[in-house]
């Protein structure tokens, strides 16, 4: 008696794909390492400018995040907490009952312009502004500005202490 094995297609054609020599030839793989030569080459110069937008909205989003933060924290104690923005030096602190609880720096392509609050506006020194355990914080705007003219302001309205950006690319508003 003969016995005859029917394969299926699947088996078959796992068969032959295994039986094919793969790889890539040395022309194939010399054209890869060029278009990726030129890639490496070309990129990263193109994506500097997208990489200091970058920059400047990560730090708009710490300053957004120190407001909350200093909110939270008077919550907690019930008593007023303060955001001290230093603009010499770039930095930003969160006081509650004379101590510092957290301390920030923007990046070094990126400064504080100036801060307004009320009637005033500092371009330079320090500026203390306070948040309150009922969530509002007293009304500011805060001007960072990165490299090549790039600007981002960031208004906090005192009740809702809710942050609105405004981003350009010139020295006006």
């Amino acid at each position: 008696m003969i016995r005859r094995t029917t394969k299926t297609w699947a088996e078959e054609m796992r068969r032959r794909r295994f039986s094919r020599a793969g790889g890539m030839s040395l022309l194939e793989l010399t054209v890869a390492l060029v278009i990726v030569g030129l890639l490496v080459a070309v990129v990263p110069p193109s994506l500097n400018g997208i990489s200091a937008k970058w920059r400047l909205r990560a730090s708009a989003q710490d300053v957004e995040a120190a407001v909350r933060r200093a909110i939270n924290t008077a919550a907690s104690t019930g008593s007023p907490a303060e955001i001290v923005y230093d603009l010499d030096d770039g930095s930003f602190r969160i006081r509650s009952k004379g101590e510092t609880v957290d301390v920030r720096t923007l990046p070094s392509n990126v400064r504080f312009e100036r801060v307004r609050f009320g009637d005033m506006e500092l371009v330079r020194a320090a500026a203390a502004l306070r948040a309150f355990p009922d969530g509002s914080v007293d009304a500011h705007q805060v001007h960072l500005r990165g490299p090549e003219g790039v600007f981002l302001s960031i208004a906090f309205d005192r009740l809702t202490a809710e942050a609105q950006f405004e981003e350009g690319t010139d020295a006006s508003e």
